[in-house]
């Protein structure tokens, strides 16, 4: 028989690591979902227009927004969630502004330069596409900003050699 000798030093090491780690991965999730949220809403708000309005109106430009919030980080099962949305008492015409609208013959409407028109046939008015355009760009980041966030979260752990 052949004498032979087991280092297990390896295994307790990795099972030491291990503990706690789904509370933490959780914290984790929890964090970097908030994250994704927050840099949508800044990239959202950044394409928000803010009316123009002449001194004497009164009226004030930027409630739109200003309106743009985050609900808090949902866990549902594995998943996390997080919505960004326009708060209706602010703002509610958001869903116009974002989506479009129909302009109907005769209707005064507002144009980019500030000047106001009526339109002379019905037709359809083109949204800013403020919230559905950051979604895009900050899912096109997801995948490269997640392998950063958890390479920090593994080295934050101990986890790494490096």
């Amino acid at each position: 028989m052949a004498d032979f000798e087991l280092d297990i030093s390896g295994i307790k090491k990795l099972y030491k690591d291990l503990e706690g780690f789904d509370e933490a991965y959780d914290r984790f999730l929890d964090g970097f979902t908030q994250e994704v949220g927050n840099r949508a809403q800044a990239l959202t708000k950044q394409l928000t227009p803010v009316g123009v309005y002449p001194a004497e109106s009164g009226l004030k430009g930027g409630s739109l927004r200003n309106s743009w919030k985050l609900t808090p980080v949902k866990k549902a099962g594995n998943e996390r969630e997080i919505t960004l949305y326009a708060d209706a008492s602010i703002a509610p015409y958001a869903p116009f502004v974002e989506h479009g609208h129909m302009i109907k013959k005769g209707q005064l409407f507002k144009l980019p330069d500030g000047s106001w028109r009526r339109t002379s046939k019905t037709r359809w008015w083109e949204g800013y596409h403020m919230a559905a355009d950051s979604i895009k760009k900050v899912q096109e980041q997801f995948p490269a900003a997640y392998e950063r966030s958890f390479a920090r979260f593994v080295r934050g752990l101990g986890m790494t050699d490096a």
